[in-house]
């Protein structure tokens, strides 16, 4: 619907460039375009391919929840963003978050979180 695909639109880039390093913020922030893109031709192809079957919408619908189902469960794991805990004064949990998502504890973490 449009409501999904403006949330889709808004939040995901915003998500992907307050968790991404410095130096690949572009890069991330435009990916959820090609997600977008690639899932839009496989929707296309798997109609196509279905087009005479019996009930054809009901399995086009079938095999689009099934990747829905996924990323609906995977995003139950995602975290809030050292960013949006640094806003909220959580300094504590800005440094667990990043350690969290860039599976370290190097030196350079502090750093980071003090250029936010």
């Amino acid at each position: 619907t449009g409501f999904g695909v403006g949330g889709l639109s808004a939040v995901v880039p915003v998500y992907q460039t307050e968790i991404a390093p410095k130096s690949r913020r572009g890069a991330l922030g435009m990916s959820w375009q090609l997600a977008v893109t690639i899932g839009i031709m496989l929707s296309f192809w798997t109609n196509s391919i279905l087009i005479g079957v019996r009930y054809d919408w009901r399995w086009s619908i079938a095999l689009q929840l099934v990747p829905a189902l996924h990323l609906c469960v995977g995003m139950l794991t995602l975290s809030d963003t050292p960013r949006w805990y640094l806003l909220s004064g959580q300094e504590d949990n800005a440094d667990q978050s990043l350690m969290m998502l860039r599976r370290s504890r190097a030196p350079w973490g502090r750093k980071e979180i003090l250029e936010m």
